[in-house]
């Protein structure tokens, strides 16, 4: 009678690992709501923005409860974002092979040609103009977000890790501690 017992109570406690259904889908648990390095964060229009590998977008109202956004590059590890930033209405994202992201409202995402493959690491927004840098001395810069010129390409060489606008003055830093600035995002 004990082995009956001790088969039965095993029995149901083992049964619903035995006969559950296997699942078809598997769904990213923890941690929540994504596990992706994340690089660049923005606010605005009362939207945090985060960005990281793979194409990672996520957003938060209240920067405690995230969302994650589906995006054209979602996914894809040849795409992940280095930064994001906010200005005239618009999110724009920056990644490798010189891709470029841009929203209106951080959850509705278009791509952009940034007119080359090269890395993109920074981004700023000041004095109505967004200012993108990255490897091999790469600048580029946009009104809207969706159209860019390139403004410098090898400049000598250099690095650009971020940009940051203050005081009228873009400023640019990077590798062999290089820096450099510009009033109009140009020259």
């Amino acid at each position: 009678m004990r082995q009956l017992s001790a088969f039965l109570l095993a029995f149901l406690f083992l049964a619903p690992f035995v006969f559950t259904e296997a699942q078809e889908v598997w769904t990213w648990r923890n941690p929540i709501p994504k596990g992706e390095n994340l690089s660049g964060i923005a606010y605005g229009n009362d939207t945090y923005v985060a960005v990281g590998n793979a194409g990672t977008i996520l957003t938060s109202a209240d920067g405690q409860n995230w969302e994650e956004q589906i995006t054209p590059v979602s996914g894809n590890r040849g795409a992940s974002l280095k930064a994001v930033a906010f200005g005239n209405g618009f999110f724009a994202a920056v990644g490798i092979e010189g891709t470029i992201l841009f929203s209106r409202n951080g959850k509705d995402w278009g791509i952009q040609t940034s007119g080359t493959r090269i890395q993109l690491n920074g981004i700023s927004f000041g004095n109505g103009r967004f200012v993108a840098v990255g490897s091999r001395g790469i600048i580029l810069s946009s009104i809207d977000a969706q159209n860019w010129d390139l403004s410098i390409v090898n400049n000598e060489g250099h690095e650009y890790s971020d940009v940051i606008f203050g005081n009228g003055i873009y400023v640019a830093v990077g590798m062999d501690g290089v820096i450099i600035s510009s009033t109009d995002g140009d020259n």
